[in-house]
């Protein structure tokens, strides 16, 4: 017989980040931060007038939860667009 699996309950609250993904503006466009992004707050932005120029991506700051995934995946293309900085930062 399998012992019942315990859960430990909680206050229900959930801590906010320490930190927040922020993009930079030498974002490319390539969206490979998009698929890696665990809980989908990166979107690309809509394309603008000029074919020529990438899109960089959009974060929704208040759902990131600071896992830094999207900015080691950028680092690792050799992009470093992404930076991670502390919540709430007046420099964002």
């Amino acid at each position: 017989m399998k012992s019942a699996l315990r859960i430990p309950q909680g206050t229900g609250k959930v801590a906010r980040p320490r930190l927040v993904a922020v993009v930079g503006g030498d974002c490319t466009g390539c969206n490979t931060c998009v698929d890696y992004c665990l809980v989908d707050c990166i979107e690309p932005t809509s394309p603008g007038s000029d074919l020529h120029r990438p899109t960089p991506v959009h974060i929704r700051e208040d759902e990131c939860i600071g896992c830094s995934l999207c900015a080691k995946v950028c680092d690792e293309i050799r992009q470093s667009a992404i930076q991670l900085v502390p919540a709430g930062s007046p420099t964002r």
